[in-house]
């Protein structure tokens, strides 16, 4: 679970900016929201964010930074090459409204809880080089360091508890890897394949296999897990049948010969073909408007897509390509592994615009179906959204899980949250659009929006 995120220097975040997940002890509403702590060294976390805020005030950059610094931890730094994010097309990831920034280092750091475990881990760096780096066990009854790093020096804390089975060739082979990990972040050269050392493997595994980051334009790959998941298309048809209020009767798939797939491009059939190495079991997914997945049977190359079927006056059954489906169904579909993982626990998702081509009313069934369907799974689902409907601290979000991002006069994004704020007898939905808790756009003048009190 994500505890805590700081950023510092990065796109509009100029001084160090905290965002986190802890829940306000004096809040006693919708106690099922939360992961209650285990033991008096953890605390209690929230399963669900909304962050609001005006167009460009930063909440995608929040998201940005969280992104930047997974590819940074999973994927590492090429050689020779500055460091470099590539979801911007410049090169100056820095704080530009301030000068002195450009020479300034960039900081993340993350508080996180995994596996009965809770870490600190960040680091610091600028387009060349990596310049601090830190990993520590926490808790509120103290914290313990596990290493650090200075420019090239990295310490090794072997007195921690984390070390007390290492043997001596191990501990050799840490020491190598420590000298010799200079371009990197030390967690990411740690943690490759050809290294065989598993020492920090729970820190790094949070990042690539529990932390998933949807982007407006990220498309869920449904026929894989499809194809290789028995019960997964069960799951699938149970939430798209019984949750969305859709018309759609079941979903399949369907797998025809790839000659026959006419809205696959030729081009790309015939580099299917002449790559294909036959009866090696090959799976290729092809991201197109009608997702396809390639495969063949040792002489031939079929292609798997995913179809919905609906009853017509008749009651008979009518197959849609999933190209008919609205945007909105189509996004529905992709967050259903969101659905299916986040029930089974410890993931953390991250979607900007979470309302993208979602009715109102389907924004706030997602998030019952996250908040009560899985009330014991310790998952937890951060989304930014425009969508004023879902801020109802009443009946379906506490007041801590509802954060507000907008920039100061300097260009500056800050974020705060509405925790401990008195809100008894007031509209939220009417004062935020007021601007009473900042985080929305301000034109010319209020009363051309008809938002200006006139008695």
């Amino acid at each position: 679970m994500l505890i805590r995120f700081t950023v510092e220097n990065f796109l509009s975040f100029n001084k160090k900016v905290d965002f986190n997940m802890l829940a306000n002890e004096k809040d006693e509403s919708f106690a099922n929201h939360l992961v209650k702590a285990t033991n008096n060294n953890e605390v209690d976390l929230l399963r669900a964010t909304l962050i609001y805020g005006a167009n460009a005030s930063g909440k995608s950059n929040l998201i940005k930074a969280i992104d930047f610094a997974q590819q940074l931890i999973i994927k590492g730094i090429e050689d020779d090459s500055n460091i470099v994010y590539k979801k911007i097309s410049s090169s100056n990831f820095h704080f530009k409204l301030n000068s002195q920034n450009q020479t300034k280092p960039t900081r993340f750091e993350f508080e996180i809880k995994y596996k009965s475990s809770q870490y600190a881990y960040g680091f610091v760096f600028t387009k060349t080089n990596i310049l601090e780096e830190w990993l520590y066990e926490i808790g509120k009854l103290g914290e313990k360091e596990i290493y650090s790093r200075k420019d090239n020096l990295i310490t090794i804390n072997f007195g921690h508890q984390l070390f007390t089975k290492l043997q001596t060739k191990d501990r050799q082979r840490l020491e190598f890897e420590a000298e010799s990990s200079k371009r990197n972040l030390f967690l990411h050269s740690i943690n490759q394949k050809d290294k065989g050392i598993d020492l920090f493997r729970n820190v790094y595994d949070w990042f690539k296999n529990v932390l998933t980051i949807i982007f407006p334009k990220t498309s869920a790959n449904l026929l894989l897990p499809l194809k290789f998941e028995k019960d997964f298309e069960e799951k699938l048809n149970d939430y798209i049948t019984n949750y969305f209020g859709f018309d759609i009767q079941k979903v399949k798939t369907e797998k025809i010969l790839l000659e026959y797939a006419l809205d696959i491009p030729q081009i790309i059939k015939d580099d299917l073909i002449k790559t294909t190495e036959y009866g090696k079991q090959q799976i290729r997914y092809l991201p197109l408007t009608q997702p396809y997945l390639i495969e063949d049977d040792g002489q031939n190359l079929f292609a798997s897509k995913l179809v919905t079927y609906r009853k017509d006056s008749n009651k008979e059954e009518v197959a849609f390509d999933f190209t008919e489906e609205s945007d909105g169904t189509r996004r529905i579909f992709d967050f259903i592994p969101m659905l299916i993982s986040f029930a089974e626990g410890n993931k953390v998702f991250i979607i900007d615009e979470v309302e993208r081509s979602l009715h109102a009313l389907l924004s706030k069934q997602l998030f019952l179906l996250l908040l009560n369907k899985t009330q014991n799974s310790e998952s937890q689902l951060i989304a930014t959204t425009h969508e004023v409907q879902l801020m109802d601290i009443k009946n379906l979000f506490r007041r801590d899980e509802i954060w507000l991002v907008e920039k100061n006069e300097q260009g500056e994004t800050d974020c705060y949250s509405l925790a401990g704020t008195n809100l008894e007898g007031l509209d939220l939905v009417k004062g935020y659009l007021k601007g009473r808790y900042g985080a929305i756009p301000f034109f010319n003048t209020m009363e051309e929006l008809g938002w200006e009190n006139k008695n």
